[in-house]
């Protein structure tokens, strides 16, 4: 057996010492976890980093995020990390949930375990099984976006391109902490249950018609409540407008390949403008670069991309909606 070198033994023993150091500056603060969403996400990276850096910029005195992994934006994966985290931190006090499902695979971690009133909750959009648990408070609170007005402002920036004015750059819309306290308001239900149904209903109404500018909206799936209801927005643009909007997205969230796909469809056909939510920040830059060379205006919704060749965006203020949780989790510790 070669002998180690010096260097290398100092090396271990130094990151031993600095391992040994760190466990002691965390004991008696309230330990948390992240269950973050998929790799390369905009808006749920920014949730993300606002939630880990207001807890450790604003509250190192007393909480720490001991673990973050990924549930891939699915139910059942989810909540398998969710159970892993239980297990990996007897001890855990919270856990922020990035996105829908990743709140939806820690309340049944957390309810599985008879741990709902000892580690605390806080998610990021929302469902009916969400909104009950939230109820019955075995989730403490749920950060929601407004997403029929994204999909509304979205399809309106693109018409207000074509009619020659120049949109906002960014438009942020509402982020919304809803808790028992508040949830049976008018507002909040408002909020979350608009009349979507009246609108998908329409749906016909906006596919088409002679002599329409033709608008393509690409969300990142098709399934979940948020973008239906994105979708519904869209519609109620399109009618309001007099455009016509179609509406195509792949089944799943991680699904980059054929959102590629659907974008070249669309470049192909050489709709009037496009509007996208990219499942990549990096995947659909070609596709968005393409688009302004050729003339289509196209404006981003809900997830950014890294480059500003697009004519709007149009999302929530995702590092903000972070922020808020992490400041909600404070409050229901106990935090300063």
């Amino acid at each position: 057996m070669k002998r180690l070198g010096i260097g290398f033994i100092v090396a271990v023993f130094a990151f031993a010492v600095i391992g040994c150091r760190n466990k002691e500056e965390d004991e008696g603060k309230m330990k948390l976890v992240v269950i973050k969403v998929v790799p390369g996400s905009a808006s749920t990276t920014a949730r993300e980093k606002g939630f880990m850096e207001t807890v450790e910029e604003k509250y190192s005195g007393t909480m720490v995020v001991v673990d973050s992994r990924y549930g891939m934006s699915d139910r059942a994966k989810s909540l398998a990390v969710s159970e892993d985290l239980l297990t990996a931190h007897p001890d855990l006090n919270g856990i922020f949930a990035a996105n829908e499902s990743s709140a939806v695979g820690a309340l049944e971690a957390v309810k599985a375990r008879g741990l709902s009133r000892r580690v605390r909750v806080v998610g990021f959009d929302s469902s009916p099984s969400l909104e009950e648990a939230v109820k019955d408070r075995t989730i403490d609170s749920l950060v929601v976006q407004a997403p029929f007005h994204i999909g509304y402002e979205a399809v309106k920036t693109i018409v207000d391109k074509l009619n020659g004015k120049t949109p906002p750059k960014r438009i942020e819309t509402k982020a919304t902490l809803i808790t028992r306290g508040n949830i049976n308001s008018a507002e909040v239900q408002r909020l979350l249950h608009p009349d979507i149904k009246k609108y998908l209903q329409k749906e016909g109404e906006v596919t088409s018609g002679e002599g329409k500018k033709t608008i393509a909206v690409i969300p990142k799936s098709q399934a979940h409540i948020f973008w239906q209801t994105v979708h519904a927005g869209a519609i109620a643009a399109g009618l309001d407008l007099g455009v016509k909007v179609l509406w195509k997205a792949p089944a799943t969230e991680i699904d980059y390949n054929e959102q590629v796909r659907i974008v070249e469809d669309f470049l192909t056909q050489k709709v009037d403008g496009i509007v996208l939510a990219p499942t990549d920040r990096k995947a659909l830059v070609p596709y968005i670069e393409r688009a302004a060379k050729e003339g289509i205006p196209l404006t981003i919704f809900d997830s950014g991309a890294d480059t500003d060749a697009y004519i709007s965006f149009v999302a929530t203020d995702n590092y903000q909606g972070g922020v808020m949780a992490a400041d909600r989790m404070a409050e229901i510790l106990g935090a300063k």
